[in-house]
């Protein structure tokens, strides 16, 4: 069963789904949301399993989960990651 869903993205995002799944952009959405999901997931599991995380080791992989040459740092809010910029350009998350 599928449920339509209609959402805006940024003009640049919408040109990259074009881009990378000309045939078929709602299967790379949904793994995409499923990639998303399982990353908290496992987020929520480490928060549970050892607490909060010390403020400068955070602010140490925080830098280093940036790309290269980027101004891009993921941020961690109330106990949660909530937004991890170029999510797309790192490989974590599938494995934790």
């Amino acid at each position: 069963m599928t449920k339509k869903r209609t959402f805006s993205l940024p003009d640049e995002l919408s040109d990259q789904l074009d881009a990378v799944a000309p045939e078929n952009a709602s299967a790379f959405v949904a793994e995409a949301v499923r990639s998303r999901i399982a990353q908290q997931a496992a987020a929520d599991r480490l928060l549970a399993a050892y607490g909060d995380p010390d403020p400068a080791a955070l602010a140490y992989w925080m830098d280093r989960l940036a790309p290269a040459g980027s101004d891009q740092r993921a941020s961690w809010i109330g106990g949660r990651v909530l937004d991890l910029t170029a999510i797309n350009d790192l490989t974590i998350g599938r494995t934790i």
